[in-house]
């Protein structure tokens, strides 16, 4: 279901189609929106950061990292979002195939517990 999710958004993203028309078209909204409440208690039990969990799922996260940030134009209503400038760099990470954050990265947008993840002695650390 979570696939077919993604896959229809791409899908939408890529050829400029309304996406929740095409979620409706591929996935079946109604089945979607009844997962809700699992999905919800799912989250409400996990007090951990999404960081902090994309950090215990490295190796498959890294596996469709390229993959997820090429396939979406990621916008945002926010001049200037810190958000977009910290996925901008990831890319960029990705692409050159390079695990060191540079010295000045974007962290406006995280919290003070996922900013510690990130830095070692005032400096960012490896991508392990």
């Amino acid at each position: 279901m979570f696939l077919d999710t993604i896959t229809a958004l791409q899908s939408a993203n890529d050829y400029g189609r309304n996406a929740l028309e095409v979620l409706d078209q591929k996935v079946d909204g109604h089945r979607l929106l009844r997962m809700k409440p699992e999905l919800e208690s799912m989250v409400e039990d996990n007090e951990a950061s999404p960081l902090t969990l994309a950090t215990e799922q490295y190796a498959t996260v890294n596996k469709y990292a390229g993959a997820f940030l090429e396939a979406f134009t990621f916008r945002s209503a926010r001049r200037h979002d810190p958000l977009l400038a910290a996925i901008s760099l990831l890319k960029s990470l990705h692409a050159e195939s390079r695990r060191r954050l540079p010295d000045r990265v974007p962290i406006t947008h995280l919290s003070q517990a996922d900013r510690r993840l990130i830095f070692e002695q005032g400096k960012p650390c490896a991508i392990d």
